[in-house]
């Protein structure tokens, strides 16, 4: 009869091993289509006075399939006006105005943003020329525009920036259209300005419309075929959840030998 105990003890060991092992094999990810994104950014520094692009990496449809686009502007637009009395005498301006305006968009108008500044140069008396052109020693060529406000008696100096910036996130296949490929996606520009000065003949003025535009474009992609690895908090309840089965089927397999040899003890006795 104690013999007859032994199969059944096998047998329990067997049926919670194959429990632990279909545990882990659920837990463990099996392969799948995996998201990865990639970015690209670029910037420049035009006139407020000619239309342009700004060109940006289109989505390469060998990467994988292109399922959304997040695109940014920002448009920054910059006035500033300079007059200078160079004559030997005194003498009174009336001031100006100066605005410029840059307005951006990626194809379809999308996170169009639109800069306007607008300063204006109150009237002012300056004294007679002091010998020093400043307007000149002030602007910095490399840059085209003034680091740094002009200040001198036979100088006025006025200036004003404004900066918008829009983004949208663009997933529709119409939309998503212009930028696949292996060239490059336009961001457009228009740009333009205006400078109104009232200022005796022999005075000399600077006037800088400038702007400065930044675009940023997001691609998210699906990768097919590729496998999730699992994260460090992933594993640790994998090897957890196993280790707690596995640790199930090992305390039951003990309370089932605990427990035969009562029985067959049981059994011989009667």
């Amino acid at each position: 009869m104690g013999w007859l105990a032994h199969p059944r003890r096998l047998t329990v060991g067997r049926g919670l091993a194959a429990i632990a092992v279909v545990s882990v094999t659920v837990v463990i990810p099996a392969g799948t289509t995996a998201a990865a994104t990639f970015a690209d950014t670029a910037s420049a520094t035009v006139t407020l006075d000619a239309p342009g692009t700004v060109q940006l990496d289109q989505f390469n449809p060998t990467l994988g399939t292109l399922t959304s686009v997040q695109v940014s502007i920002t448009a920054t637009a910059l006035v500033q006006g300079c007059i200078e009395n160079t004559s030997t005498q005194a003498g009174a301006t009336a001031g100006g105005a100066a605005t410029g305006t840059l307005d951006a968009s990626f194809p379809g108008g999308a996170a169009r943003a639109v800069a306007t500044a607008q300063a204006t140069g109150a009237p002012a008396t300056l004294t007679a020329s002091n010998g020093t052109a400043n307007c000149t020693a002030g602007f910095d060529v490399a840059t085209a525009r003034f680091p740094a406000a002009v200040s001198a008696a036979d100088v006025t100096f006025f200036q004003q920036s404004n900066q918008a910036t829009n983004f949208a996130t663009l997933s529709a296949g119409t939309q998503l259209s212009p930028f696949i490929g292996t060239g490059t996606v336009a961001v457009s520009y228009t740009a333009q300005n205006d400078t109104e000065l009232v200022l005796p003949a022999e005075w000399q003025n600077t006037a800088v419309a400038q702007g400065q535009l930044q675009a940023t474009v997001t691609y998210t992609y699906t990768v097919p075929g590729a496998v999730i690895p699992g994260t460090g908090s992933d594993n640790y309840r994998t090897v957890v959840l196993a280790a707690i089965t596995v640790a199930a089927g090992v305390g039951a397999l003990l309370i089932a030998k605990r427990r035969w040899p009562a029985r067959n003890a049981g059994q011989e006795a009667l």
